[in-house]
């Protein structure tokens, strides 16, 4: 009874919460998600990369229902992570066709691969990569706007631990020949037009609850990035989604989500669903965007409470057995 007893508690206090909670929106933000669910296998390849972002173009240009409306009314479009998995900002092609993509106004935010150039050979004149980075890029119609690149990477995914001493036995991170490099803490806000300061979460940086919100500045929206197209039709991609859902309810902050197979949401500061794209449908999902809460008490406090908690426990326990 003691046991089940709060989550009793707890459920009756959410429902209740819910029902008094209104569905607020920030002015003049229509937000389209798209989703290329672009196979795992073939993403990669080079020889793939130029068919597959000039699909997302044109996918980008077509509402929900599958018509064209050339973004007619949608102030901001976001591509999933690695959506151009190649150096965007070194292909002036890819830029100039984003640009003839976004209306006037528009933002786009994708994900795409970052490389940091050494200096040029003083006697080829040839550059070569210097650093990789798992990045988030945002453009308007004249270029570059603002960029993120990920601080959190995937342990053997992205980076591999302890690499002088495993490369030695044959082992190797799954991504990138260098692996790629972390971005500096704390994470920056992203300051874009016509939408309040977010956070940029690539990819299982969602999964970190007290890690969301690294600086004195409050955000007021979280934009996650995600691939989830390693983890096939199984209980990863649901997994993933519900963690980043979760974030939201403990910030009290809307949340959009971007996946290149699924699973693409949006939520409010609820948590609620504000509509979703299935693993593996090709499409785009069109938002108004959610207005964020006032500092939850987890976003003041942080793993504090649960801490808190322990000891109360442990207290409790300790009483017992010493009256007994």
């Amino acid at each position: 009874a003691v046991a089940v007893l709060p989550l009793l508690l707890a459920w009756g206090l959410g429902q209740a919460r819910l029902a008094d909670a209104g569905s607020g929106t920030v002015p003049g933000v229509k937000i389209r998600v798209v989703q290329p669910s672009v196979p795992q296998r073939e993403k990669w390849r080079p020889e793939n990369w130029a068919r597959f972002f000039q699909d997302q173009l044109e996918l980008s240009a077509h509402d929900p229902g599958g018509a064209p409306d050339k973004l007619v009314g949608i102030t901001h479009v976001v591509w999933p992570e690695a959506a151009m998995p190649f150096p965007a900002l070194d292909y002036p092609e890819a830029l100039a066709a984003i640009g003839q993509l976004l209306p006037e106004g528009a933002v786009l935010i994708a994900g795409a691969i970052r490389i940091e150039w050494a200096e040029a050979s003083p006697q080829t004149g040839t550059k070569r990569p210097r650093r990789f980075f798992n990045s988030l890029l945002a453009f308007g119609k004249e270029g570059l706007l603002a960029l993120y690149d990920k601080v959190r990477l995937v342990p053997f995914g992205e980076y591999l631990p302890l690499r002088q001493l495993l490369s030695a036995f044959g082992l190797r991170q799954i991504a990138a020949s260098e692996g790629y490099s972390s971005g500096t803490e704390p994470r920056p806000l992203l300051k874009l037009p016509g939408l309040p300061p977010a956070v940029p979460l690539i990819c299982y940086e969602a999964v970190f609850p007290a890690a969301v919100v690294q600086g004195m500045e409050r955000p007021a929206l979280i934009i996650n990035l995600t691939n989830d197209g390693w983890f096939g039709n199984s209980i990863g991609p649901r997994q993933h989604l519900h963690q980043a859902r979760v974030r939201a309810v403990e910030e009290g902050l809307p949340l959009v989500r971007a996946a290149n197979n699924g699973i693409s949401a949006a939520f409010d500061a609820y948590g609620r669903s504000l509509g979703q794209l299935d693993l593996d449908v090709r499409g785009t999902l069109d938002v108004s965007l959610a207005a964020a809460l006032p500092p939850t008490p987890y976003a003041r406090a942080g793993d504090a409470l649960f801490l808190l908690t322990w000891l109360i426990g442990a207290a409790s326990l300790t009483c017992a057995v010493w009256r007994g």
